[in-house]
């Protein structure tokens, strides 16, 4: 906590990466936990999403970025990537609402998508996926 607190917000969001890297490089070796470690971060990551675009919500007039959809899911856009083309792009809640984008321990590498996908459903509630879960489900978080 100590060095954190030392840290630019630059340097906490490549920790933050680099240890997501580590994980997905050493996790595969912990065998059947593997999935549930993974899941356990996709779950972590969807929360801070949440409160992240909870947050947003309460200071812009009830509003959630106009790029999220409604009633079919769109991937969210990697925090580095070159281009979001049809991804949703959230990097501008960085660095106020949320120090970095989240992305998949499963998401491909070469690709500008996160793993993660957003919607509002009909009554305009917020749900996050991880369609990349591998213990037969999919994490959905629900604000309304």
């Amino acid at each position: 906590i100590t060095v954190a607190r030392r840290m630019t917000r630059v340097q906490l969001i490549e920790g933050q990466q680099r240890a997501k890297y580590l994980s997905s490089t050493f996790i595969p070796d912990q065998g059947q936990r593997a999935p549930l470690i993974r899941d356990t971060i996709r779950s972590q990551d969807l929360e801070n999403l949440r409160i992240a675009l909870e947050n947003f919500y309460a200071n812009n007039i009830s509003q959630f970025p106009d790029e999220i959809p409604t009633n079919y899911e769109r991937e969210l856009c990697k925090f580095d990537a070159p281009s979001c083309g049809d991804y949703v792009d959230l990097r501008p809640l960085i660095p106020s609402y949320i120090l970095s984008i989240p992305t998949d321990p499963l998401a491909p590498l070469d690709k500008n998508g996160t793993g993660y996908f957003v919607r509002r459903d009909k009554a305009g509630a917020l749900i996050l996926t991880a369609p990349y879960s591998e213990r037969g489900f999919v994490v959905e978080v629900r604000e309304e």
